[in-house]
């Protein structure tokens, strides 16, 4: 039989581990700011610095949903799963990003180009880098 092993660096084991719900909604929250201050800088160094925006934004945004929906899940529905919050968690994240880059040019528009001018900085930044390589050989 084949089993998908659920484990990410074993992480979720130790969050189920406790089988509290608070848990996932305390990650779900706090979490995603601790995660976006790994994940961004590890995104400018990639070839998908060009969607850094758009996957901060949905980050960003992530939080504020999954709080709203995993309290009212877990005090208003009675759902008291942490496997439950955690797969409601990740749509909620999946959901969010999704959003960012489906309507990434629409949010652009409407904030004043702001998340533009950091991502146009960024690459500014990287070709500055580039020309400084080139000119040292």
């Amino acid at each position: 039989m084949i089993e998908i092993p659920f484990s990410f660096f074993g992480i979720m084991d130790w969050f189920l581990s406790f089988n509290e719900p608070i848990s996932i909604i305390m990650f779900a929250t706090f979490g995603v700011l601790f995660s976006m201050a790994i994940i961004l800088p590890l995104i400018s160094i990639t070839p998908l610095k060009k969607y850094m925006s758009q996957i901060a934004g949905g980050l960003f945004s992530s939080i504020f949903v999954s709080l709203m929906v995993l309290i009212s899940f877990h005090l208003m529905l009675g759902v008291n799963s942490s496997l439950k919050l955690l797969l409601i968690w990740w749509v909620i994240l999946f959901s969010c990003i999704t959003f960012w880059f489906i309507n990434y040019r629409y949010m652009k528009d409407v904030t004043g180009d702001k998340f533009a001018k950091f991502q146009e900085k960024a690459l500014e930044a990287e070709e500055k880098r580039r020309q400084n390589r080139k000119s040292k050989k």
